[in-house]
């Protein structure tokens, strides 16, 4: 097939957005234009466009005389983050127990159903992988496409921002329990219960990363006294935010 102009932009845009999805680019990594015009057998043009795209979706920073760099995010901007998801994905679980079949209920079941907590050990974003399809499920089967388009809207900033919550100690087990949760109100086809597993979950992820955020850099977040943060949860904080 030959390959436009146009083509040829959104072709560069999918493969740099493909990169920084799947963490292979981190939040506050360069991108180097010149470097990936070579990679990719292009000039810098059509990288320079992608990295425009991307900037208003919000996923790249351009910063002028220095270049592109994937997106960090304030603490602000994490909080805002999670209120959103939280009101969305609790509106979706509800729509989706309304309308769920056995079938769809089954395919749920199934994305978490081979997943050991030896497997979750060894590679926690496993959990980030399965999560994805699941929620994607309860999306669909809300049968709602204005909340669809909203989600998808914000998808892909969640996207990078869970890599982070996700590695969070302990944070991949209790999201699985959290997902088994919401999976038995759908089972029961309860729309206040699926609402409420689905809140709960949500903002126990958003409690562990502020946790983990005021252990680590010493941040005055209202709340509980917190013990030391090990380094791992540490080095997440400080990729992730810039405050």
């Amino acid at each position: 097939m030959e390959i436009n102009n146009k083509n040829l932009k959104s072709c560069v845009y999918k493969e740099i957005k493909e990169h920084i999805l799947d963490y292979r680019i981190l939040p506050g990594e360069k991108i180097e234009e010149t470097s990936w015009a070579k990679k990719l057998g292009v000039s810098r043009t059509p990288v320079r466009d992608a990295l425009s795209i991307l900037e208003k979706e919000e996923i790249v920073k351009i910063v002028p005389k220095k270049g592109a760099f994937v997106r960090k995010f304030t603490t602000k901007e994490a909080v805002d983050m999670f209120c959103v998801r939280e009101t969305l994905e609790g509106l979706a679980a509800r729509l989706c127990a309304e309308n769920i079949t056995n079938s769809i209920l089954n395919e749920m079941k199934a994305c978490f159903s081979g997943i050991k907590e030896s497997d979750i050990d060894e590679n926690p974003l496993i959990v980030t992988k399965t999560s994805d399809r699941f929620h994607l499920l309860i999306r669909n089967t809300s049968n709602n496409q204005k909340l669809k388009r909203m989600m998808g809207d914000i998808n892909d900033q969640i996207q990078i921002f869970r890599f982070y919550t996700v590695i969070l100690p302990g944070r991949a087990r209790n999201s699985l329990k959290e997902h088994y949760a919401i999976i038995d109100a759908f089972e029961k086809r309860d729309p206040d219960m699926a609402d409420k597993m689905m809140r709960i979950h949500i903002n126990n992820v958003k409690n562990d990363f502020l946790n983990s955020l005021k252990k680590s850099l010493s941040v005055d977040f209202p709340g509980k006294p917190t013990e030391n943060v090990d380094k791992e949860s540490a080095i997440a904080c400080f990729c992730l935010f810039c405050i």
